[in-house]
């Protein structure tokens, strides 16, 4: 029975290095592209070619600065807008 509650006790109690992966997916700016290569890979051209891909993608220095403005308003993480 101990043999039993350590594997649920395995699952409840994930590694701490999945939360590492998790913010790196989270705060990565391909998570648009990662998510829509398992619905179709030419979707990624248009994602990109879209006015929201244009704004998201081809000048990333106004969202990244959105981006971290929002993170060090409502997270304590140590974000840090350059």
């Amino acid at each position: 029975m101990q043999l039993v509650w350590n594997i649920i006790y395995a699952f409840e109690f994930p590694h701490p290095y999945q939360y590492k992966l998790v913010n790196f997916f989270k705060l990565s700016y391909f998570y648009f592209i990662l998510f829509s290569l398992l619905l179709k890979p030419s979707k990624v051209f248009f994602i990109c070619g879209n006015w929201f891909g244009y704004r998201f993608f081809h000048n990333p220095s106004s969202f990244r600065q959105r981006r971290l403005k929002f993170l060090n308003n409502n997270f304590s993480f140590g974000v840090t807008s350059s």
